[in-house]
């Protein structure tokens, strides 16, 4: 493979990068309805009887007399493992878990905040020291129990970078979120919805906002779903910027003048450092003016322009943000909100800082995207009442006030100014700041498109979960050059699958701690069918790479299973969800980010007490039922005699990525085999990203003969079938992972955008359906 070197434009990335803005970078990618997954965790451990669980509705066995039982929903981190001891002599079962323990304050915090969030927030506090994550919990237990939810959010999804760093002071959280309840009464165009019980532990908070239709002919209201809410009004991150009030007076980027931006921006409270001196406007005298969010339309608003009750919130911030920053930039480039309104100066980069903290102060969901190989950022707003500019679908709408005192624009069909949408620009992608450091994929939004395919596997052929693949391309001022375009990691399957812009040049690298491809930092590697060339609208590109080192592997002698014993053990396990984390390039904290999809990995072996002694010391040791990096499963061992025996969930054998694992274990007399024992261990077809915009992932059981697509009339647009446990057709884009056939889909040209179903046929006869989403 001819390898490209890079390293002599690696120097020109910030002068690309912080000519509109002063943003560093880096990312996975999905489309923006992957922010949060809503799904209501149980505690980490709890008994589940029979019929209380989807656990049941997997068994492969029935057990005539179930003598004891437990299970358990758990985080596990690389290295860590969980275990139920089985005491077949006594008919006991106890959990043993041997993740490191968290401070007793953190435990009672979990139990405050909303079931929902439990699981991100023990994962956020396992990245944590345990004096940041005591001083986190103990700000969660202090706040007011209308605000519990929005700290807790908060705790759970910044990075462990910007919690632990050193001008992170913990009340900011509180003042975060004491500011929303503090102006909401005043703002007439939004509402604060409630849902759930607090005393139950199941609640949940989000907005809901007063537009206009564009006949002018109705108002109603618009309610945006909790994840909206949590991470784009709550959250105290915008883009690049650091969380921080603590102001300290060398740093000339990062000024806060000792104030979160939500106080500054609505107070002005500093007698020297006042951003309202000199006659500009105070955000809330303006602000409190509007009584609807905005006229559903595709609107192009005036600089200067006279601001009333007439005039909708996002037409008025817009000329407010225009107003409080007349003047081009000076030589120092501020990001943080609070600076940024004091100098009243900056490009689009202070515009869109500026416009963000605005809206999220006034309670308006906002997000900050930007096209950085093309020198420009802007923002978006929220409203899936009103179709996308490119893609009907989208709920995310180009908000952008032009710098040096200009125009707003609202839904504008030229954002992102991509020849595409009929401007001259040639978007590489488009990407969008999340609170954590991760960045959404949003060039579909923006761009027609390619799609990019990376697989990393080690020397071992087994798929490698959180390595960083790093993407290069040409630049707006250079297109001789390759800059870095985006940055993102691996999942459990080993894949990076990103869409990207069409007619530019794409390439390379992959970097884990088992190893690089190129092994020289200086170079990047091109993608098979594409090489030096550029890319077209619809391009489907693959590279499939083998790093030189291997995974860490279980010393593990797996055992024959006895035919035939008294009693049984039943171990049902699954790893429904996964974290895929790594570094915010475009973060000035280089912020370690947790991406939540679905799909996990987990090992797991049944052993006795001599080999689990053996197992504990980190000695060779034997094992019935062996499972490496399984996504779910169902064993039953006949035992050969009664005694202490151990079924063991390890993530021994992954690496950067944390998973979402289950399990229930059962003791009991008298196996009989359900009819249908020839079920799969994972019935189920996984799709990603859904919704997707080029391609996506279609996964399914390992035993499936037949793979179909159609659409809601039961046309069919795809069919492929398989011999055996491979695809007739098999091909390099086609791969086996962990006993399920991986199938990826391009749809032709001719496809048009709408649902589909994917249905496949399992050897056993039995049928299974995804509805899956497809945005053109």
């Amino acid at each position: 493979m001819k390898h490209y070197a890079y390293l002599l434009f690696v120097s020109l990335i910030p002068v690309i990068a912080f000519a509109g803005k002063g943003i560093s970078s880096t990312e996975p990618a999905k489309i923006p309805k992957n922010v949060l997954y809503g799904k209501v965790p149980p505690i980490s451990s709890q008994k589940i009887g029979k019929d209380e669980t989807a656990l049941s509705a997997q068994r492969h066995f029935v057990l005539q007399e179930i003598l004891a039982e437990d299970s358990i929903h758990a985080v596990l981190l690389p290295d860590d493992a969980v275990a139920f001891r089985i005491d077949a002599t006594e008919n006991t079962i106890e959990i043993i878990d041997n993740r490191d323990t968290l401070p007793s304050i953190c435990i009672d915090a979990l139990n405050t905040a909303p079931k929902w969030l439990y699981d991100d927030l023990y994962q956020s506090f396992r990245h944590l020291s345990p004096e940041i994550a005591e001083s986190c919990a103990n700000t969660i237990l202090s706040a007011p129990d209308e605000q519990i939810d929005e700290v807790a959010f908060c705790v759970a999804h910044l990075s462990p970078e910007a919690l632990s760093d050193e001008r992170f002071e913990f009340d900011l959280l509180l003042i975060n979120s004491s500011f929303i309840y503090r102006v909401a009464d005043s703002l007439k165009y939004v509402e604060l919805v409630e849902y759930g019980d607090f005393s139950s532990g199941d609640w949940y908070t989000t907005t809901a906002y007063w537009v206009v239709d564009s006949t002018l002919a109705d108002t109603t209201l618009l309610e945006i779903p909790r994840e909206i809410y949590y991470w784009y009004v709550v959250h105290p991150k915008l883009s690049d910027e650091a969380p921080k009030k603590k102001d300290i007076t060398g740093d000339t980027v990062q000024r806060t003048y000792g104030y979160f931006w939500r106080e500054f921006l609505w107070t002005d409270p500093h007698p020297i450092y006042s951003y309202t001196s000199g006659g500009y406007p105070l955000l809330p005298d303006w602000i409190k003016m509007a009584e609807v969010l905005w006229i559903r339309n595709d609107t192009s608003l005036a600089a200067d322009r006279w601001v009333s009750p007439a005039n909708g919130a996002l037409d008025i911030l817009g000329e407010w943000v225009s107003t409080v920053l007349p003047d081009p930039p000076a030589a120092t480039r501020p990001i943080q909100p609070n600076q940024i309104a004091y100098y009243h100066k900056g490009n689009c980069g202070e515009v869109q800082d500026l416009l963000c903290a605005a809206s999220r102060t006034s309670l308006i969901p906002d997000l900050c995207v930007g096209t950085l190989l093309q020198d420009h950022v802007w923002n978006e707003f929220w409203d899936d009442g009103f179709p996308g500019e490119l893609l009907s679908y989208d709920v995310w709408h180009t908000y952008q006030v032009d710098r040096w005192g200009g125009r707003t624009a609202l839904a504008p069909h030229w954002g992102g100014s991509d020849r595409d949408r009929g401007e001259s620009a040639n978007i590489n992608n488009c990407i969008g700041w999340r609170g954590d450091g991760y960045v959404i994929d949003r060039t579909p939004a923006y761009t027609y498109l390619c799609t990019l395919v990376v697989e990393v596997r080690d020397a071992a052929g087994n798929p490698v979960p959180g390595a960083e693949v790093m993407l290069a391309s040409d630049s707006y001022y250079d297109h001789d050059g390759l800059y870095i375009a985006d940055v993102r990691a691996t999942d459990c399957n080993g894949l990076m699958v990103v869409a990207m812009g069409d007619s530019c040049p794409y390439y390379f690298r992959v970097d884990s701690p088992i190893g690089s491809e190129p092994s020289d930092p200086s170079y990047v590697d091109a993608f098979d069918g594409l090489g030096s060339g550029r890319s077209v609208v619809g391009g489907y590109y693959t590279a499939s790479v083998t790093l030189p080192g291997t995974l860490d592997e279980l010393s593990i002698t797996e055992l024959t299973p006895p035919s035939e014993g008294e009693k049984q053990v039943v171990l049902e396990f699954g790893a429904d969800e996964e974290y895929v984390r790594g570094e915010g390039n475009f973060d000035s904290q280089s912020g370690t980010f947790s991406y939540r999809k679905e799909d996990g990995i987990v090992s797991v072996f049944i052993c006795d007490s001599t080999n689990f002694a053996l197992y504990s010391a980190g000695e060779p040791f034997s094992a019935y039922h062996y499972r490496s990096r399984a996504r779910a499963g169902t064993v039953l061992l006949n035992l050969p005699d009664e005694g202490i025996w151990y079924a063991v969930l390890s993530e021994e054998e992954t690496i950067e990525n944390d998973n979402i694992v289950f399990a229930m274990v059962q003791l009991g007399y008298d196996l009989t085999p359900i009819a249908n024992t020839g079920k799969p261990e994972d019935i189920s077809i996984k799709v990603s990203p859904n919704p997707f915009n080029s391609s996506c992932v279609i996964t399914v059981p390992a035993d499936a003969v037949e793979l179909e697509i159609c659409d809601l009339r039961g046309n069919i647009v795809k069919k492929s079938h398989y011999a055996g446990t491979q695809f007739a057709s098999a091909s390099k884009n086609n791969r086996k992972h962990n006993e399920r056939e991986v199938y990826i889909w391009t749809p032709d040209e001719k496809i048009s955008s709408g649902i589909y179903l994917v249905n496949t046929v399992l050897e056993n006869g039995q049928t299974m359906s995804k509805r899956i989403v497809y945005l053109k």
